[in-house]
């Protein structure tokens, strides 16, 4: 079998393996070696390792999400309000998927190439209507992305220093609120609301 189709195949059995709810124990590589039919080792040919292709399946998962969103026709819904929910919905997988995110969100901050802001960015541009550049748009959707994927990487360390505990669904709603306020300038004491 050629590089690409085992690659994947492997995607696939991971994506698989994630989307039934499997305990992490069984997402090793010989787990998932076995649940492929292939050799543990083809993962390290394929992937370069087991966290390479944990991390590259959940952010196809995340990608996917977030391209659906991004490519909904506008319904005349404010960007900011899309924005507000596209973020919620996402940062509700990666909580669904915690512990998985919870190993693969280094990989993705220290050696991915810088993918997530990308994906809220129009969203951002089109908030701005022009009032901010290229770079101040890109540097404002790193910053949101950064902001959230630290918190909820180091959730316990961020309860103790700003007193907001991301198991919480409220708690979560609150940090993106806040999030965007500062950074994006919404209201989050109107209608600007995550929603329920």
């Amino acid at each position: 079998m050629q590089k690409q189709a085992m690659r994947a195949r492997l995607m696939e059995t991971v994506r698989h393996l994630l989307s039934q709810g499997s305990d992490p124990a069984t997402l090793t590589s010989r787990g998932i070696g076995a649940a492929a039919n292939v050799s543990p080792a083809m993962i390290n040919y394929c992937w370069g390792g087991k966290d390479a292709l944990v991390s590259a399946a959940i952010e196809e998962q995340i990608a996917e999400a977030a391209e659906r969103f991004r490519s909904a026709p506008p319904d005349g819904t404010p960007p900011l309000e899309r924005l507000r929910t596209m973020l919620w919905e996402l940062s509700e997988l990666v909580v669904q998927y915690r512990q998985y995110t919870k190993t693969t969100i280094p990989y993705a901050l220290l050696h991915g190439e810088i993918e997530a802001p990308r994906y809220i960015l129009p969203l951002i541009r089109a908030r701005f209507e022009g009032k901010k550049n290229e770079t101040e748009c890109r540097i404002l959707a790193h910053a949101l992305i950064s902001s959230v994927t630290l918190a909820y990487f180091r959730e316990d360390a961020f309860e103790r220093y700003a007193g907001l505990d991301l198991r919480d669904r409220e708690a979560r709603r609150r940090l993106l609120d806040m999030l965007l306020d500062l950074l994006l300038g919404g209201n989050t004491h109107g209608t600007d609301r995550l929603p329920e």
